[in-house]
């Protein structure tokens, strides 16, 4: 303490030894020192711009003689001054400016600006916008992975996603929000206006659900657009086309209408309160996803008790979407919330279920599968589609006297209708049981397809054995191999299930596939009696600790694919057809069904195209040791179907590949088994609804901006026309043409 105060005294001490108490004479006072420069700059720019652009900013300066640059600027500059210039390269640039005093003292100071490419921008429509991640999601699985290009939204919900290279390809790839059901497409491709909405989230289904995980990396996912995303993108794109037509003909909504914003609409459907309506929809669809979660990880753990394991030896994901036919409800304008085609009268939200799909991946870790199953990784999934469900946590029974205003019967209890003991089968569903694994030949995959009819109490079975080359893929294509098994006329057991692991199936056929990342792709079909007398393929349930699957397919199969039909454009990539291309096509799909009739009893092969427009052309071709069937169609319409002679069978079959369509490019005539043609599926008459699937517009309630075409009997006929086509492949499916 003494110490202290000795300290607090010192500068009195100091002051009187100076001559502060006496008579000697003042010391004249200091001149004061010379302050520092100050220096302030300003510019309107900030952040991020576009490489390219030009950059302005100004400064001024206090008690400064002069003032030097440094950084990325080399120019002689007054104290106060402005300075422009373009910044053509992507980088953060530096403008530095020191200033001296009179004394030569000094003072810096810089600003920077970073100049970047835009690669999308836009705004999200949500109750929470500010503080948001949104991220291009470049390989479609709705997660938000490391390599992703993202941005942050601003407190009014807009947002930039930037990036030091302009890859142009990702400006027309999806954009979500992490951690949010909020998605867009991007269908548009109008990348500084991307508005991500409730309703934008509804297309989202066209999208992976990121559940589909490939051991092989047939593909580089961290390179922009490569090959296999580029293709996924296509087809979304395709998909999406064609949604929007059929929607259109009965809401007149385009998809420039669908995203518009609330506050500045004209549309009567696009306000706020559906929006938000939308949501509460969704959040419902979170709590049931969670709660069919729950139950499927109790079922695990009640099925593994006392084997040491636990739903926590597995890995568990899940994804739910609600349906883009609910658009036919959200866009009414004068009833909502009824739907534009299955109109029964309700007066609130309250009253409604919504269509929705629901997927869940279960994988075991490899401490739990028996042995290891020599190397292949095994998983399955479950889909449920399409399921019903309320904006109140409800699930709801897929039955016309449910969809809207719904009784007590209506509601299913997840943990004992889904996943009781004696639970039958409620939903339309699929489960696939998957073992994979790298091989040298590429991707092998086990697969087996269980697709379940609730309505009619009966399941179809599809075994596959599918190879995808992951060595010999180019930039364009790649192709997959598959042999496939399937299982009809199966009835459902008491608990609903699909016993067909020892059924033996009622067709057996090879296919192969080149698939190309303009969305287009050339699939071969054939059988013969070699490929029928191979042995079955094995389901996954076939498999136990005494019968573990082979380390690879085996090679007898293998063969069979290196045997495929000799198709030349198939082999070659061609993406437009001549007339002599085609020609040669049928004479060798002619000379293959002769060749394996002569062998055995019939052979049959089938040529499928899909353009880059989605639309489809096939033909078929069978030689039995009687006779020869020649069927020709153009997106799923028969064109012809005949049973002929052999002279006949090769007239048919040349005049289906020759056929032409007239281009909508206004270029002429195209052949429909180009892969360049643009043909798509006449989609005028038809729409869909959420509760009714695809049907014909004769049947709708149009809004009254529209002009439906209500020729009944001819929408009649074309409805017939389609059974008729049903009833035929069925038939077909029970003959030895198989698809």
């Amino acid at each position: 303490m003494k110490k202290i105060f000795l300290y607090l005294l010192a500068p009195l001490f100091i002051l009187v030894s100076c001559g502060g108490g006496g008579g000697g004479g003042s010391a004249s006072p200091e001149s004061p020192a010379i302050p520092l420069p100050t220096i302030n700059f300003l510019s309107n720019q900030s952040g991020e711009i576009d490489v390219g652009s030009e950059y302005s900013f100004s400064w001024t300066t206090s008690n400064a003689q002069s003032c030097s640059t440094s950084g990325d600027w080399n120019t002689t500059v007054d104290t106060n001054g402005s300075h422009s210039l373009t910044l053509n390269e992507s980088k953060t640039y530096s403008f530095s400016l020191r200033c001296l005093n009179s004394e030569g003292a000094s003072s810096s100071k810089s600003i920077t600006i970073t100049a970047n490419y835009l690669l999308i921008g836009g705004l999200i429509i949500h109750e929470v916008k500010t503080d948001r991640t949104v991220y291009i999601d470049q390989n479609q699985n709705r997660i938000f992975d490391s390599y992703e290009y993202s941005g942050t939204s601003d407190s009014n919900g807009n947002f930039q996603i930037r990036s030091s290279e302009n890859i142009e390809c990702l400006k027309n790839y999806p954009v979500a929000v992490n951690n949010s059901y909020l998605y867009s497409i991007n269908p548009t491709q109008n990348q500084t206006n991307v508005i991500i909405s409730s309703l934008t989230s509804l297309f989202k289904s066209f999208t992976s659900s990121g559940l589909f995980n490939l051991s092989a990396d047939i593909y580089n996912s961290e390179t922009p657009c490569n090959l296999y995303d580029s293709r996924n993108q296509a087809y979304i794109t395709n998909q999406f086309d064609s949604v929007i037509e059929l929607q259109k003909n009965i809401t007149g909504y385009s998809y420039s209408d669908i995203k518009q914003n609330p506050s500045n609409s004209t549309k009567p459907a696009i306000v706020t309160s559906r929006f938000n309506e939308l949501d509460s929809f969704y959040q419902s669809l979170a709590q049931i996803e969670s709660d069919i979660v729950t139950n499927v990880k109790s079922l695990l753990d009640s099925s593994l008790s006392g084997t040491g394991f636990s739903s926590s030896d597995y890995t568990i994901r899940s994804t739910s979407d609600l349906h883009y036919s609910n658009l036919l409800i959200f866009l009414n304008e004068n009833d909502y919330p009824e739907s534009l085609w299955w109109g029964e009268e309700v007066t609130s939200v309250d009253d409604i279920s919504l269509r929705g799909d629901f997927i869940v991946d279960v994988d075991p870790n490899s401490n739990v599968s028996m042995a290891n199953l020599n190397g292949w990784d095994e998983s399955f999934l479950i889909y449920i589609n399409p399921m019903f469900i309320t904006n109140n946590d409800m699930l709801m029974r897929d039955n016309d006297s449910c969809y809207v205003n719904p009784s007590s019967y209506c509601t299913l209890n997840i943990a004992s209708d889904l996943f009781g003991d004696d639970s039958a089968a409620l939903y339309d569903s699929k489960i696939t049981y998957l073992l994979q694994k790298e091989t040298s030949r590429g991707l092998e995959r086990m697969e087996t397809d269980e697709y379940i009819n609730s309505k009619e109490n009966t399941c179809e079975v599809y075994k596959n054995y599918i190879i995808t080359d992951t060595n010999n893929y180019d930039d364009d294509s790649y192709s997959i191999d598959m042999y496939r098994n399937r299982i009809t006329d199966l009835w459902l057991d008491y608990e609903g299930d699909c016993d067909s692991a020892y059924y033996y199936p009622n067709a057996k056929w090879m296919a192969t596939g080149k698939f190309y990342n303009d969305n287009s792709a050339v699939f071969l079909s054939w059988d013969n009696e070699t490929i029928d007398n191979l042995p079955n393929a094995y389901g996954i349930l076939e498999f136990d600790q005494d019968n573990l699957p082979p380390d690879q397919i085996g090679n007898e199969y293998i063969n069979e694919f290196l045997n495929k039909p000799d198709i030349y454009s198939f082999k070659n990539n061609e993406f437009n057809m001549t007339s002599e291309l085609l020609r040669t096509i049928a004479d060798e799909m002619w000379y293959y069904a002769y060749e394996k009739a002569l062998q055995g009893p019939y052979g049959w092969v089938e040529y499928f195209v899909r353009n880059v427009n989605g639309g489809t052309a096939y033909v078929t071709v069978e030689s039995t040791s009687w006779q020869w069937f020649v069927n020709c169609y153009q997106n799923g319409e028969t064109i012809f179907s005949y049973s002929l002679n052999q002279y006949s069978a090769a007239t048919y079959l040349n005049e289906c590949l020759q056929t032409q369509s007239i281009s909508s490019r206004g270029d002429g005539y195209e052949f429909i088994f180009s892969r360049s043609s643009i043909h798509t599926e006449d989609n005028s008459d038809y729409t869909f609804g959420p509760y009714v699937g695809r049907v014909n517009t004769y049947g709708a309630v149009a809004q009254s901006n529209l002009s439906i075409n209500s020729n009944t009997e001819q929408n009649e006929m074309l409805e017939e026309k389609k059974i008729e086509r049903l009833k035929r492949d069925q038939i077909q499916s029970a003959s030895n043409i198989k698809r």
